[in-house]
């Protein structure tokens, strides 16, 4: 995805990966579904496991995502968003 993204001249920074996985989500969810109604969405999204931009991603039982650290510091430095060295936040 990140190469389709550059060769459409948009650099993915920030959240752009986590947005596009988050729709991803959500289709497979209503495909699985077989509705756009809230409940068998719900249900899918509790239940399945779906491939994304990611990797593969679920829930647990509070709703929280699994799969992927969901966690990131970003900065925005030089006129772009630059991830936060996790090792340097304690400076």
């Amino acid at each position: 995805m990140v190469a389709k993204l550059r060769a459409a001249n948009y650099e993915p920074a920030g959240a752009t990966l986590n947005g596009y996985a988050t729709v991803q989500v959500w289709a497979q969810a209503v495909e699985q579904a077989g509705t756009f109604e809230l409940e068998p969405v719900a249900q899918a999204l509790r239940s399945k496991q779906f491939n994304t931009v990611l990797g593969m991603v679920s829930f647990d039982a509070k709703g929280d995502v699994t799969g992927y650290d969901t966690f990131a510091w970003y900065v925005w430095s030089a006129g772009a968003f630059a991830p936060v060295d996790p090792a340097k936040l304690s400076e």
